[in-house]
């Protein structure tokens, strides 16, 4: 009698699936903890002196949607015409796979974007400066004015969205982009735009909807696919331009670092 094949079970995702579960549940969790404090926070925030103001300005600038949409709309269908005119193949791979991860930056970007749009406006909650200027902390749901849109914080869900999507794409300027959007997101506090909750729950945003997008192209294949732990890898062209990248990185920074020139006894010691 022939013995059963034994099938093994079907691996379940988890690892880096259910870690950005647990971080996008930490920054709710922190938002609404943080509510509260929120006039006591931003009063001691916007306390800083003026040069530091000043400075956050610039930094809040740069969390801007459009800085990255058009660029990245752009070059998403520049790329997509150049992949066309190589007429498919092998050659035009390279352009395919880089026309794709523009479009998953600006899907997300955008995505995130409308997404928050459309909560501020259902929560209507009051910006810090009518607690300034009119003494008002509250809240006016389904409001058209600006002053009631302050949660959740739209620059700190760009910034997030744009770190985290391009962070998936080139993991070496993860850190980076990371630190960058930490500090857009505090900016929004330090130049009195946003309560300190409202930041925490725009980066919750960007990285719900970033990794569900993620996802979503690696189910079609595109850019991304799933490896059995649930972690989203790039697909083999996209694999291939991560590692140039890598090596181009790791030249430039080469590069940056000038070697210590040995003396003519230092060299003539160590022959």
């Amino acid at each position: 009698m022939r013995g059963r094949r034994h099938q093994r079970p079907a691996e379940r995702p988890t690892g880096a699936t259910d870690l950005w579960t647990v971080i996008a549940s930490v920054l709710v969790v922190a938002a609404f903890v943080v509510m509260p404090f929120d006039p006591t926070i931003q009063t001691w925030a916007h306390s800083v002196g003026g040069g530091t103001v000043a400075i956050f300005r610039v930094i809040t600038n740069s969390g801007n949607a459009q800085w990255f949409l058009v660029p990245s709309g752009f070059v998403t269908v520049w790329l997509a015409s150049v992949a066309m005119g190589l007429g498919g193949g092998q050659a035009a791979r390279p352009a395919a796979w880089l026309s794709g991860a523009f479009a998953f930056v600006f899907t997300a970007v955008a995505t995130s974007g409308i997404l928050v749009n459309i909560v501020k406006v259902a929560v209507g909650r009051a910006r810090p400066r009518m607690l300034e200027r009119d003494g008002f902390y509250g809240f006016d749901p389904l409001g058209l004015d600006s002053d009631f849109r302050s949660f959740p914080s739209g620059h700190a869900n760009t910034a997030f969205a744009f770190a985290l999507a391009v962070g998936l794409l080139v993991p070496p300027l993860r850190l980076p982009l990371a630190i960058w959007a930490v500090l857009v997101a505090a900016s929004r506090v330090v130049v009195g735009a946003h309560w300190p909750a409202d930041v925490f729950a725009g980066a919750a945003v960007a990285v719900v909807t970033t990794i569900w997008i993620a996802r979503g192209f690696a189910a079609r294949g595109w850019v991304f696919r799933m490896d059995g732990a649930g972690r989203l890898r790039p697909t083999p062209a996209g694999r291939l331009i991560q590692m140039r990248c890598r090596r181009a990185l790791r030249r430039a920074a080469g590069a940056a670092v000038p070697r210590p020139v040995l003396s003519r006894a230092a060299r003539s010691s160590s022959s």
